[in-house]
């Protein structure tokens, strides 16, 4: 049976979209810093978990947060010597509610119900809120690196200490993640928004927590607004 790729594929577009989302940060924050060179503030750089490990299904996202961190690290280094602090920020899945506006391929279904269920769960995220207080102390405290969540934290912990047997783990679970009827049918549709699919217990309680943070947000899906 031919094999192709996962339903992120190595594409023009998804290369494109990581490569923007890695120099729009850098001119952000290089813009942020020449004004914090004139008076001498900290500068935050957001990452992702997905700068500490890397996640089957989320390969070009992956590359471009791992780029991201490199960065951040190394311009702590360079701006230290101008008393400019810079954090690097590395944060476990936040609930956001911002699920329903990921786009989708491949089983449809499967990757929004999953993705919503990721993304809602209690333990499993952390709010944007308590986030945003977390950065605010680290900063206030002159601290250099902040992971936030308790998975996060064990899951870098764990690369960190295992690598190779992390790795071997993913790679059994990548085998439980929804692949795509591409590699049997030669399904080549376009994403759409996950809000479209989702199904089941990603529209029950277990979703609540993240479909309310989505009206706090501002992140409800057009598809539900124009319901």
């Amino acid at each position: 049976m031919r094999r192709t790729l996962p339903p992120e594929p190595w594409s023009q577009v998804a290369l494109w979209s990581r490569s923007v989302a890695v120099f729009a940060a850098i001119v952000a924050l290089l813009t942020v810093l020449l004004a914090r060179l004139k008076i001498i503030a900290p500068v935050s750089a957001l990452a992702s978990l997905g700068a500490a490990v890397a996640f089957p299904h989320l390969s070009t996202y992956s590359a471009a947060k791992f780029a991201m961190r490199g960065w951040s690290e190394a311009l702590a280094a360079e701006a230290a010597r101008y008393g400019v602090l810079v954090v690097t920020v590395i944060p476990g899945l936040m609930r956001t509610g911002s699920f329903g506006r990921a786009l989708v391929k491949g089983r449809r279904s499967a990757e929004a119900n999953l993705l919503a269920l990721a993304a809602s769960l209690p333990l499993l995220t952390i709010g944007a809120e308590g986030a945003a207080r977390k950065i605010v102390q680290a900063v206030e405290a002159r601290r250099r690196f902040l992971v936030l969540g308790i998975p996060a934290r064990l899951l870098r912990l764990t690369h960190a200490l295992f690598p190779g047997s992390l790795v071997g783990a993913l790679a059994q679970a990548n085998r439980l993640l929804p692949s795509s009827p591409r590699d049997e049918a030669g399904d080549d549709r376009m994403p759409l928004p996950a809000e479209l699919f989702r199904r089941g217990l990603a529209r029950s309680v277990l979703t609540a927590l993240g479909e309310r943070a989505a009206r706090e947000n501002n992140e409800e899906p057009i598809a539900r607004e124009g319901s």
